[in-house]
């Protein structure tokens, strides 16, 4: 018989005078500027979009084969325009269970009176924690119910394996596959229902600290959850606004990339295409040899890009042998020069690669994704893809699928973008060495005049030299 799962997430609750609830930190205010903040249209519009879209639908993709109540818990003053979409949402996912409370008041204890009512007799159940803007991947319930068991009651369990991303205009960029132990996505404590109706379970507290109050149970074998990052966390609050994309790039520095966007259609199948944008996406097919690399121009450009490459690669080519090269500008409009450092980016001593991300291309058949997202209000005005090794030109490339903010993407083939614009500098060159054959005359006794003959013969050198270096 396969065990009964009771799910919880505090839909803004609120409740002032909670000392764990971040938000409250947001600049010490009052309780009435504590609730504007709670309720602000752009805090919540966001959080009702990734509920409805993304984490409940996803949860209903796990939930298919299982018993599982998930606990929606919301305050009796949350605005109507979100109650009713929650109430949509309930209706459509008949395993959500809405629950008003009165200001003030906690879940925790109220959502017992229904895990007794759900569950009737005693037995062992498994209660985990989910946030409005968390999702929890296909295996979360396989992976978990093994633990549901009478001998791990009172202990807790975690999946530390998970994808992070930035969310940003409605895209996700930076895909990265974290490692956090103890993690809030999910953590599930195991339980039961004694004949008595009283409930033993581990002691809850800070998720972060769990192992100080009970045993915790790892299982990094799956991604067991994606977590959405974005400017409105309530962590980030202690942070000024301008810093707090710089605070989301910098935290997600230390995971690495994900080699492939396959790996989140496989663990969020329900919700991957509009994770990853398949309606809005650009795309370009064929059979084509890499060569000197593929040009992606960008009209309008953009905060973040995902690459994604299908296609062959020669047997025993070395580790990550492609880079997505990034053409960027400042929020002044200023081009950014090649060899800048700029978080969650590498920079090559190459001026013509510049900043970059690698694509983690296999020998074979291979799907490999390079994904970035820029801080500051740095744009991406242009990418391109291109070999690091002279073996990487030979890759054969079926696919190239681009999304990212801007109006549009236009392809093009970098040896011809290349050639065109080495015939422009050579016409430039051309007519600038022009105009000073037909000037000189005239310009010469002005410049010796001003500089001397000698000061006026070195600037000619100079302004020849470089001529010859463009």
């Amino acid at each position: 018989m396969k065990p009964t799962f009771f799910g919880q997430t505090r839909y803004s609750l609120y409740i002032p005078d909670s000392g764990a609830w971040r938000a409250s930190s947001a600049g010490g205010q009052g309780r009435g500027e504590y609730q504007d903040y709670l309720y602000a249209p752009e805090r919540l519009d966001f959080r009702d979009k990734i509920f409805t879209e993304f984490t409940a639908p996803a949860l209903a993709d796990a939930a298919e084969k299982h018993d599982v109540w998930h606990i929606v818990s919301y305050s009796e003053s949350l605005p109507e325009k979100y109650v009713e979409s929650l109430r949509r949402t309930a209706d459509k996912f008949p395993f959500l269970v809405l629950q008003e409370l009165a200001d003030g008041v906690g879940d925790w204890g109220p959502s017992e009176r229904i895990i007794k009512e759900k569950m009737g007799s005693g037995g062992v159940f498994g209660r985990y924690r989910l946030d409005d803007d968390d999702v929890l991947s296909k295996h979360y319930f396989d992976l978990v119910e093994r633990f549901v068991k009478p001998e791990y009651v009172g202990m807790v369990v975690s999946l530390p394996r998970g994808i992070e991303a930035i969310y940003s205009n409605g895209h996700y960029f930076n895909f990265r596959e974290a490692h956090v132990p103890m993690n809030s996505m999910g953590m599930l404590y195991v339980s039961e229902l004694s004949e008595l109706g009283t409930i033993r379970a581990p002691r809850a507290g800070a998720h972060d600290k769990a192992d100080r109050l009970a045993p915790v149970i790892m299982d990094a074998s799956e991604i067991g959850y994606l977590r959405t990052n974005h400017g409105g966390q309530d962590n980030l609050l202690r942070h000024q606004a301008e810093i707090v994309s710089d605070r989301l790039v910098t935290n997600m520095d230390k995971f690495p990339a994900v080699p492939s966007t396959d790996l989140i259609r496989k663990n969020f199948p329900s919700v991957a295409p509009k994770v990853l944008g398949d309606e809005r996406v650009v795309e370009k097919h064929g059979t084509w040899k890499l060569g000197d690399g593929i040009q992606i121009s960008i009209d309008g450009n953009s905060s973040g890009i995902t690459v994604t490459l299908s296609g062959d690669a020669p047997k025993g080519i070395r580790k990550n042998p492609l880079a997505l090269s990034l053409d960027l500008e400042s929020p002044g409009g200023r081009g950014i020069r090649s060899g800048a450092t700029l978080k969650g980016l590498a920079t090559s001593i190459n001026p013509g690669i510049g900043q970059f991300v690698y694509f983690d291309v296999k020998p074979g058949s291979f799907s490999a994704s390079a994904s970035a997202f820029l801080a500051d209000g740095v744009r991406i005005r242009a990418a391109k893809v291109v070999p690091l090794v002279p073996e990487a030109r030979e890759v054969r490339i079926n696919s190239c699928v681009v999304d990212q903010e801007g109006d549009g993407v236009d392809f093009s083939d970098l040896s011809a973008v290349q050639a065109k614009a080495a015939s422009l500098r050579a016409q430039a060159k051309t007519s600038i060495r022009d105009f000073g054959v037909r000037a000189w005359p005239n310009l010469k006794p002005i410049l010796v005049s001003a500089l001397g003959v000698d000061r006026t013969n070195r600037l000619k050198e100079f302004v020849a030299a470089k001529l010859k270096s463009i």
